[in-house]
């Protein structure tokens, strides 16, 4: 929420959290903006696509924390970006399992 509203160059940043479950054994968990998107370099490092090296690691630690709190809860991260209109970050918890790594 947090890169989503500072990186809005609009008057009016907007983000929006929507929290969904289809059924008892996922919770859906999405933040969507309007901002200018995240770069694909940056979401093919957190997202696994890119290898981290010392040319290639991120600009920031907060989709960093996101990617490490995820994995600690065996959950599924997944970011769309156009680069124009905005991005969605998706967060799919698993409820059916109960211990964290």
């Amino acid at each position: 929420m947090d890169n989503a509203l500072r990186y809005d160059p609009s008057e009016k940043p907007y983000a929006e959290v929507v929290v969904r479950s289809d059924d008892d054994s996922s919770v859906l968990v999405e933040i969507i903006d309007r901002g200018p998107g995240i770069p694909q370099s940056e979401v093919d490092i957190i997202v696994g696509d890119s290898d981290v090296t010392p040319l290639t690691h991120g600009s920031g630690l907060g989709l960093w924390l996101v990617k490490w709190i995820i994995e600690s809860y065996r959950a599924d991260l997944s970011i769309e970006t156009s680069g124009t209109e905005g991005s969605i970050v998706s967060l799919h918890f698993d409820t059916t399992q109960s211990d964290v790594q």
